[in-house]
């Protein structure tokens, strides 16, 4: 199944996110399965008929979908057979169309409403009868979705007159209440007449549930992000059952109640009809087109061989190499060993393939891994700059716990905290620990906020906890042993903080501008909340607070003037920068001045070295 999830994650690699995301399930009314049945059967009876019946629906859906191109050419595509616990095969589809679906496309597409019966009765009939959930909460509390007395698939949805797709998972769709034009019907639940309206409608498609007549949700995948949770809903496997043996003979001697172990056992959930499927041999899992794995390994060498790390950079950065020799070539030149060629092609010695790797980890791993590669590179691999590793990847080492506080709190518009960056550090610290027996502080990172009793803790918990007498008797035993020089600043800073003074401004003190001066003053107003704020909410700087450019290149010439002369000039460089609030910016601002320079533009690509070439064999191939 993990094999599954990367192949998913390697069409998502290369063709994008995908467009549709279908879960087509058994109708076991349908009439190619009840045709069949003998007098008192019904469907649960003959697992053979439901089988074969369902793979050729499904073998209909993906020829009707991939080949006649309802929903336009379909660039790839895959599914995943799984079965309910009572036995109801259905399939996770993921599709990819050359033409991506647009936002203003998708209500053309999915719906989300009841349809209306004076216009098409059929699909109105199919709607009503598959497509409805529940319903549940107040008005069926026992409801097979209920959990902590909340509906685990977040029903009943909110009234909304447009469809909405600017959120993290799947858009929100329409669903216009009936003082909007949205239908509704009468449904008996529990003896009860229930008023269903559009808030419990699953999306579905109104052309595959008129063509399949069947439970067919339909969802488009407007987010990357929620790519990787899809991915691994598709491929998650069998469910499993935990199942209880015991011996019904008297005679047999007492067992220890406590022992779980011995008691339970943890096994697969094999239901009839996937004993039959797998019986007819029909596949589990398709897709087109096909991924291969392909095994890295040298010549003749066993593949834990050092050299296979190098191997697998070259593979990744030679574009269609012949051969073992052909790859170990640059210009020209014939390189002994894959290290060699690597050296050759300036692949080695540079901190930012963490950078690189935590990117492509992102794209392929779930949290968990991610955060278990990252302890790995921190205990192992010692990189200089681990807190900017951490502040550039935290998202994705910590979107499992994000899922988590959704699915939780049945809320999908919550965002990142630091309390879940918090928690993710914390089991990156447990990680290292394990590895390395040692705190994140010992790899320039700093260490997570734990509570009072965790163990880790201790050392901020002594800080905290001092006495004040035991520390006036220390600052007594120590100021007068201090020499001339720590005494002044001692005096110094202890005075600033008796009367509350502010950290000097050191460049104002440097220059000796009057003008820095007084800008500096401004700076601490604005900061200070001095200056007013206006009707719209925003502070009007004074007319003297600076000297504005009408474009970039102006500002770019008044700070760098001569640039295409004076780069070599280390001291002119050192002397002046531009600074931008949003990385947009200095992209751009970094781009037009690079433009200004001689010479051509050179990509160098880079990776680390293993520092032993012994302990190569002890790095995954992803490293």
């Amino acid at each position: 199944m993990q094999e599954y999830i990367q192949d998913a994650l390697t069409f998502v690699r290369e063709y994008g996110r995908p467009c549709l995301f279908i879960t087509f399930t058994c109708n076991p009314k349908w009439p190619e399965i009840t045709s069949l049945l003998l007098p008192g059967q019904n469907a649960i009876h003959r697992h053979d008929i439901t089988a074969r019946v369902f793979r050729q629906k499904l073998k209909s859906l993906i020829s009707f979908i991939t080949k006649s191109h309802v929903f336009g050419p379909t660039r790839c595509w895959m599914y995943s057979v799984e079965w309910q616990k009572r036995g109801l095969p259905h399939a996770h589809i993921l599709v990819w169309f050359i033409d991506k679906i647009r936002p203003e496309e998708i209500d053309s597409i999915i719906s989300a409403e009841i349809p209306d019966p004076s216009t098409d009765q059929l699909l109105f009939d199919i709607v009503t009868t598959n497509m409805i959930h529940g319903p549940c909460g107040t008005l069926n509390s026992s409801s097979p979705c209920m959990a902590d007395g909340k509906c685990t698939k977040n029903f009943p949805k909110d009234f909304t007159n447009d469809t909405v797709t600017n959120v993290d998972g799947y858009p929100i769709y329409r669903r216009r209440n009936p003082e909007n034009g949205g239908q509704s019907f009468i449904k008996n639940i529990i003896n009860t007449d229930i008023d269903i309206d559009n808030r419990w409608v699953v999306p579905y498609s109104p052309l595959l549930s008129k063509t399949y007549n069947a439970h067919i949700n339909v969802e488009f995948c407007s987010s990357v992000k929620s790519i990787k949770y899809i991915c691994k809903y598709v491929h998650k496997g069998s469910d499993m059952a935990v199942f209880r043996v015991e011996n019904t003979n008297v005679n047999a001697p007492p067992v220890n109640k406590n022992d779980e172990i011995t008691l339970y056992q943890i096994g697969r959930y094999i239901s009839s009809n996937e004993a039959a499927w797998r019986i007819f041999g029909f596949p589990i899992h398709e897709r087109d087109p096909a991924v291969v794995q392909l095994a890295i390994h040298l010549e003749n060498v066993n593949p834990r061989h050092t050299e296979c790390f190098y191997l697998r950079l070259l593979l990744v950065n030679v574009t269609g190499p012949l051969s073992f020799q052909d790859i170990r070539k640059v210009n020209g030149q014939q390189y002994p060993t894959y290290k060699d060629a690597c050296l050759a092609l300036g692949l080695l010695e540079d901190d930012n393939q963490w950078e690189c790797m935590l990117a492509e980890a992102a794209l392929n791993c779930t949290a968990i891994q991610i955060r278990l590669l990252f302890a790995i590179v921190l205990t192992t691999c010692f990189p200089a700059r681990a807190q900017i590793l951490w502040e550039n990847h935290k998202d994705s080492m910590t979107d499992d716990i994000l899922h988590q506080h959704r699915i939780r709190c049945h809320d999908l518009t919550i965002t990142f905290s630091d309390e879940m960056y918090n928690e993710a550090l914390i089991a990156i610290e447990d990680l290292c620990i394990v590895i390395a027996n040692l705190p994140l502080s010992n790899f320039g990172m700093n260490s997570p906020n734990r509570t009072a009793s965790d163990l880790m803790n201790t050392e901020m918990n002594r800080e905290l906890q001092y006495s004040t007498v035991e520390m006036a008797a220390i600052v007594a035993r120590n100021v007068p042993l201090m020499n001339e020089e720590q005494r002044t600043i001692y005096d110094r800073i202890m005075l600033a903080v008796s009367a509350g003074q502010a950290k000097i401004n050191m460049r104002v003190q440097m220059l000796q501008d009057p003008s820095a001066e007084t800008f500096s003053k401004q700076l601490l107003d604005i900061g200070d909340g001095k200056v007013a704020i206006d009707e719209t909410g925003y502070v009007k700087l004074p007319t003297d607070f600076c000297t504005i450019a009408d474009s970039q290149d102006t500002l770019i010439e008044q700070i760098f003037p001569d640039v295409h002369t004076q780069y070599i000039n280390h001291e002119w460089l050192a002397e002046r920068a531009i600074l931008a609030a949003k990385n947009v910016d200095v992209d751009n601002l970094n781009l037009k001045i690079q433009m200004l320079l001689p010479g051509n533009l050179v990509s160098y690509k880079s990776i680390d070295t293993v520092c032993d070439d012994s302990e190569a064999v002890n790095f995954p191939t992803e490293f």
